[in-house]
């Protein structure tokens, strides 16, 4: 029997999808330009940007760790059990965290992508051909999600979020802290095996 191979979504406009409501608070990003955040590109060069290159999207985790892996981390492979990265680039990252109205963000992960007809290679796919098309389908969908929340390929027991810009209006930047000052930094740099030098 052929392995199950993540394809182009059909037309999920019919479907239910699960969903939730999401705080913008439980959302964290680590940038080095809080003053555009937050920052909705449309570049097609991401994971669940929009293949056609005519919404943006913004990447979220749920915790500082995540949105570490997933920025300073994200191009890094791991050596002898661990990361050694630029004190100078920590020292120009920012934490960004949000407040405002309830996100309404799709669930592509678990049972829900399961019956959708995907796989977690979702998360993890080298090419972004056919992930970016999931994305347009969320995007498109009936139900207006302001976005989806995934597995993240770089800390995979964890949950990321990919938000659509439709969801700016509901969205304000809570102050920006440097990360280096964050303490939620020591415990992500215990955990993953971060060296600043």
């Amino acid at each position: 029997m052929a392995p199950i191979r993540l394809k182009k979504p059909r037309d999920l406009s019919t479907l239910a999808i699960d969903f939730e409501m999401v705080n913008p608070a439980d959302v964290y990003r680590v940038s080095k330009r809080p003053a555009d955040e937050p920052n909705f590109r449309s570049s097609k060069g991401n994971r669940f940007d929009d293949p056609k290159g005519v919404y943006g999207t913004c990447y979220y985790g749920f915790d500082t760790e995540t949105a570490i892996s997933e920025s300073i981390l994200h191009d890094l492979c791991a050596e002898h059990g661990g990361f050694t990265v630029s004190l100078a680039d920590v020292e120009s990252r920012y934490l960004v965290r949000m407040s405002g109205d309830d996100l309404k963000l799709a669930h592509l992960y678990g049972a829900s992508l399961k019956r959708l007809g995907a796989t977690g290679e979702l998360s993890s796919r080298a090419g972004y051909a056919i992930t970016q098309k999931w994305s347009a389908e969320i995007h498109g969908h009936p139900d207006n999600f302001d976005g989806f929340i995934y597995m993240s390929r770089h800390l995979n027991d964890r949950k990321a979020t990919v938000l659509f810009d439709r969801a700016r209006p509901k969205l304000t930047v809570a102050k920006p802290v440097k990360l280096i000052h964050c303490a939620e930094l020591v415990y992500a740099a215990n955990l993953l095996n971060i060296k600043m030098i």
